[in-house]
């Protein structure tokens, strides 16, 4: 597995940006109806993250990928098989991790945007007992690790946070070399994979995404 993390250096959009050309035509589109530069440029950077990712794997052109999105709405490859993909963002910073093992899910989510105040209705109980052997600052941060692995969990199955999230646990030992949980900065990156695997990860930015796609 290979994933890219990409912390957007401001929210300026800005519609003569070059880079629009590379992605698809209903992305194109989309980025018309956005009313906050942020969203536009969140909407124009996970796709150009996504086809860099998959292209550097395959070691093709970015430009060879067709998205569609199965009855979940999650986004897959139509044109190339054994291949899989998953990306999340918040506010300006995305992740996006490929796989040629499995369906993947990921989640990223900025800690300080972590809240508890539902946690007795979105969390196992075993999750809650083990948050509350944690003071304030400690016990955000753990809060935030088992969030972004409950959204990676849905999102690897597709169904995102649209069952009981309180029936899942994320600390069950024997799915815990399922889940990568680690920090970048202020976030908090997981992913789940049935399977598992080397999980590559590397830190990118607007600037690489452009010296990137110059060549293509």
């Amino acid at each position: 597995m290979n994933s890219y993390v990409i912390n957007l250096c401001d929210s300026e959009f800005n519609p003569e940006n070059k880079l629009i050309h590379y992605i698809s035509a209903e992305r194109r589109e989309r980025l018309k109806y956005y009313h906050f530069d942020i969203d536009k440029k969140i909407s124009l950077y996970g796709e150009l993250t996504v086809r860099m990712a998959l292209a550097k794997f395959l070691n093709c052109s970015p430009k060879e990928f067709t998205f569609e999105k199965n009855n979940y709405g999650k986004p897959y490859i139509s044109n190339i098989s054994n291949l899989f993909f998953n990306m999340s963002h918040t506010r300006n910073a995305i992740l996006c991790s490929v796989s040629d093992i499995g369906e993947v899910g990921v989640d990223i989510e900025r800690i300080d945007n972590c809240f508890p105040q539902y946690m007795n209705r979105l969390y196992n109980i075993e999750e809650i007992r083990y948050l509350d052997t944690f003071l304030y600052e400690d016990r955000k941060k753990e809060y935030c690790k088992i969030w972004t692995r409950k959204e990676a969990f849905g999102k690897k199955y597709g169904f995102g946070i649209g069952q009981n999230l309180s029936e899942i646990n994320t600390l069950i030992p024997q799915n815990d070399n399922k889940y990568f949980t680690w920090q970048e900065h202020s976030y908090i990156c997981s992913t789940y994979c049935d399977v598992k695997e080397k999980n590559d990860k590397d830190i990118i930015t607007e600037q690489n995404l452009n010296e990137y796609f110059s060549v293509w």
